[in-house]
């Protein structure tokens, strides 16, 4: 299995907080080189319950790509602010980021585990397996026999993974596809949802609350791919979103949903389509004259208000690379990054976005480069190579 190089994006470092400590106060910090600063302090308790006269604070730092790099911790003999601390603290030259931003890098309720899928596993068999972050240790693999991956999602709770699993490749096998229900705590497959008459199954997406998963696949008698949806407590399939208006046979990319929950889009070949989820009525097209991508998702950025679309494109008889921003409210093009030096062969271009937004990654996984977006100023900062990540599609990116 290749390797993911950034299988965790900004996840914070918890500590507990047990007995008479309790913890009292948390920051977020930009620090030297675009290092990611978390300031824990934790607190003993008084008498009456509240903060008294002795304090730990705790700087866990992370680089670029969301590895922890350093952890300092030292006590002093109050119970201090976040000013207090970071007043001193020198060696990380801090910037202090918007308190808006801080519920996005609480810790994950994975606990620390990225999902990923294994198309050559045990006896070279399919399987998912759960990945420890910060030992980098594999758990007992989940194995799927012969069922080729749609994909595999969190719910935002963390208390279930679903894994949207195709038909049987089995000679001679009318086995249906179905969506596995996976608890995290013991890898074990729970339920199972068939879903008869359904192929092609792609990546699923989960709606904000959990209570319906997306995704695409066409149907037995029809060419159309449509865009399916299961509601996971009553563990049936809903009508499935409209076909695009035209052209109606469109093969569509995995969907992706805003982060309220009320926009739904999946790519295709001439554009991006979208359905509002309230009402499951389609709710436009967002047109791109390119060459088919629809193996790569579009991003939402955190707050909702624009989407990222990998785009390529042919000007004159060469092909160009882009990163069109789109903006979700109107459907209309705000402007496209260059991604310079994208290889020609390459038709592939995941995409991940950090928890506050401020950068997006976008995978060459046929050359082994990352590039880097500031969103900010819509502009390629930094361009890693030498990198084996197989495309941030291989697996899930928690944050």
């Amino acid at each position: 299995m290749k390797c993911m190089a950034i299988a965790l994006l900004f996840s914070l470092l918890a500590v507990e907080a047990l007995g008479q400590w309790s913890v009292q106060r948390l920051r977020e910090y930009r620090g030297r080189d675009d290092t990611t600063v978390y300031l824990r302090i934790t607190c003993k308790k008084a008498d009456d319950g509240k903060p008294g006269v002795q304090g730990i604070a705790q700087f866990s730092v992370y680089d670029f790509f969301g590895f922890l790099i350093d952890v300092q911790t030292y006590e002093v003999p109050y119970c201090p602010t976040p000013e207090d601390i970071a007043k001193g603290e020198k060696r990380y030259s801090l910037t202090p980021v918007p308190q808006s931003a801080l519920s996005a890098t609480l810790p994950s309720p994975s606990r620390g585990l990225a999902f990923i899928a294994n198309s050559t596993g045990t006896n070279g068999r399919r399987e998912i397996f759960a990945l420890n972050i910060a030992t980098n240790q594999a758990t007992a693999p989940i194995d799927t026999g012969d069922r080729a991956f749609g994909g595999v999602v969190l719910a935002p709770d963390g208390s279930r993974l679903y894994a949207v699993l195709g038909p049987s490749d089995r000679p001679g096998s009318s086995d249906p596809a179905y969506v596995a229900y996976i608890d995290p705590a013991t890898n074990a497959i729970t339920d199972r949802v068939l879903l008869q008459g359904l192929t092609g199954v792609r990546k699923p997406e989960i709606s904000p609350d959990g209570r319906w998963l997306y995704f695409a696949a066409g149907a037995s008698g029809s060419a159309a791919p449509r865009v399916q949806v299961l509601d996971v407590a009553a563990k049936t399939l809903a009508e499935p979103l409209p076909v695009p208006p035209s052209p109606a046979n469109v093969p569509l990319s995995a969907p992706v949903i805003s982060p309220d929950g009320a926009l739904l889009c999946a790519q295709a070949i001439h554009g991006l389509h979208c359905y509002d989820t309230r009402t499951r009525t389609y709710a436009g097209l967002f047109a791109i004259a390119s060459v088919p991508t629809t193996s790569v998702r579009p991003v939402f950025h955190p707050n909702g208000s624009r989407m990222y679309v990998f785009v390529r494109e042919l000007v004159g008889a060469a092909l160009t690379y882009s990163v069109a921003v789109v903006d979700a409210g109107t459907l209309r093009l705000i402007t496209k990054i260059p991604l310079p030096n994208w290889p020609q062969t390459n038709a592939f271009g995941p995409m991940a976005i950090t928890p506050d937004g401020t950068r997006l990654f976008v995978d060459d996984a046929a050359d082994g480069k990352l590039h880097i977006i500031n969103t900010r100023t819509n502009r390629v900062i930094q361009v890693v190579e030498g990198l084996t990540t197989g495309s941030l599609g291989a697996g899930i990116i928690l944050r």
